[in-house]
């Protein structure tokens, strides 16, 4: 990346968004939140309503994701969100946020709700 910068080439950056931020937004709708942790993971608990694609597998914006919406990407610590963040970027998000600082767990630990599969989460 230095040599990319001092070469003066184009460099876009995406919005970080700490957990509260995002729990903020999550219950007006206005913001998708796409989990890019393994299915094992994502099977243990995530965030109602969010989409799952490992980050690996993000070969193209998903079809259930809106360009022109934000889209919060989130993972386990940030690290894979980061990543996920940029090739969701790459394939025409427009407003990407990268969620930084614990990810999905962090979200539990606040106490926010988590959903498991064949359960029904309410928003809190």
């Amino acid at each position: 990346m230095t040599a990319w910068r001092e070469e003066k080439r184009p460099v876009v950056g995406t919005t970080r968004a700490t957990v509260p931020e995002l729990h903020d937004r999550w219950p007006r709708g206005d913001v998708q939140v796409l989990d890019v942790r393994e299915r094992s993971e994502w099977d243990a608990g995530h965030i109602p309503g969010s989409l799952h694609v490992p980050y690996h597998d993000l070969h193209s914006l998903p079809d259930e994701v809106d360009p022109e919406a934000p889209l919060a990407v989130i993972c386990a610590s940030g690290e894979r969100a980061a990543v996920a963040a940029s090739l969701a970027q790459h394939h025409g998000a427009q407003d990407v946020w990268h969620v930084v600082e614990g990810g999905v767990p962090a979200w539990g630990r606040s106490g926010f709700q988590l959903e498991r599969p064949g359960e029904v989460a309410e928003h809190r």
